[in-house]
């Protein structure tokens, strides 16, 4: 898993220089906003730029998310070799989704776009300790938005990668600490733009072959994936986290919405790319929840 270590080795450094790059976390779980000012520190060693978690007209009433996907000690995947959607080259590209963690002991990935070589050249998102990397790799250099010491076990989180040419950025939500507004938490100015071989994608570890996770797995609940072919504003992103969209949505090209309830396939409403569970038995390695962010 080279990006999280790529940004764990960017912590040690930092953290031996005097740098500091974690926020204070006395408030979270509080139900107070999100404080104003700097955000988590970006792979670059910069601070993005915080956002009020005040306002936002995604932010009142409850969610009706129906369902939701436990994961324990397996993955889901689906082989892209044959469609072009998920196939980015410069174009933007947004994902996001709702998770939550029980433990940030081990790394752990929650969504994974890559090849079957041992580089596994592609794009993914993960968790480690003290840790959130959005991280990319064209085959030989691996770069990496990354922002430390902003996740904590069993919150409720709305997170967003977004890759616009060779810019990417994540943002995150805290429900639990009664966030209403996406801020702005890592940055990379240089990410890649092609994946030779992107052939597998994944939710909840990454995949080597169509049936074969590779053990880096997801211990927490996924729910509300996205993804859409052009950057997501700051205000389209406030607006919908509560609320599910119509699977003919204009730009969306990928929404597993985790409604099935029961059985080993997940559906993909806005493309073809239907997930399977990997060699996994419910509920020992799954189980399918109602969707704790309906809370």
């Amino acid at each position: 898993m080279p990006w999280i270590r790529a940004a764990i080795a960017v912590a040690i450094v930092a953290v031996a220089t005097g740098c500091s790059l974690t926020e204070d976390l006395s408030n979270f779980g509080s139900g107070a906003g999100a404080t104003s000012g700097a955000g988590g520190a970006g792979a670059s060693g910069g601070q993005a730029s915080g956002g009020s978690a005040s306002g936002g007209s995604g932010g009142t009433g409850a969610p009706s998310f129906g369902h939701a996907l436990a994961l324990r000690t397996t993955c889901a995947s689906a082989n892209t070799r044959n469609s072009q959607k998920l196939a980015f080259g410069t174009e933007p590209f947004t994902v996001e989704l709702w998770f939550s963690v029980n433990e940030l002991v081990n790394y752990q990935t929650l969504v994974h776009h890559g090849g079957t070589s041992p580089d596994r050249p592609g794009w993914g998102i993960e968790l480690g300790a003290g840790v959130i990397v959005f991280g990319g790799s064209d085959g030989t250099n691996y770069v990496n938005a990354a922002a430390f010491g902003v996740i904590l076990p069993q919150h409720h989180y709305h997170l967003v990668a977004v890759r616009d040419g060779s810019a990417a950025e994540l943002w995150l939500l805290d429900r639990t600490r009664g966030e209403t507004v996406h801020r702005l938490i890592g940055e990379e100015p240089m990410f890649p733009t092609s994946w030779d071989s992107a052939e597998l994608f994944a939710i909840g570890d990454q995949a080597s072959t169509n049936v074969q996770c590779v053990g880096y797995d997801l211990d927490g609940v996924i729910d509300e994936l996205r993804i859409w072919s052009g950057r997501r504003t700051q205000e389209e992103l406030d607006a919908t986290y509560l609320t599910t969209v119509d699977c003919d949505t204009g730009g969306l090209i990928g929404y597993w919405r985790f409604e099935e309830a029961t059985g080993g396939t997940i559906g993909n409403c806005a493309g073809p790319e239907v997930l399977q569970i990997n060699d996994g038995t419910e509920p020992r390695d799954y189980q399918w929840v109602d969707s704790p962010f309906d809370e």
